[in-house]
């Protein structure tokens, strides 16, 4: 299965090679396109790992590289599609969650 994420915190062509020998180093992943011009990582792997790992991959949350899920826009693939929303919806923190509940609570 293939993905696309968008990577921030690219500058130049030293970056790209980081960010591909990094991930390429995952159990599971078998391609690594990364761009800069667009931002943007094209990972092909066996079976899927979640975004967590792959951002553990690059250096963690204190890295200058951020990846994300690709924004639905332009996604055709309708597996694609729940594959993206699963994801995003499954790294979302509880307080997160139920942030907005809490709120109204506080204010009542």
């Amino acid at each position: 299965m293939t993905h696309t994420y968008q990577l921030t915190g690219m500058t130049c062509g030293n970056c790209e090679a980081k960010v591909k020998s990094s991930l390429l180093a995952l159990p599971n992943i078998t391609s690594v396109e990364v761009a800069k011009e667009t931002n943007s990582a094209i990972i092909s792997m066996d079976k899927h790992i979640a975004l967590a790992d792959l951002q553990t991959a690059l250096g963690g949350a204190a890295s200058k590289y951020k990846i994300a899920a690709k924004p639905l826009v332009g996604i055709s693939n309708p597996d694609e599609k729940e594959q993206w929303i699963s994801n995003s919806q499954n790294t979302r923190s509880w307080f997160e969650t139920y942030k907005p509940i809490l709120l109204i609570f506080g204010y009542i």
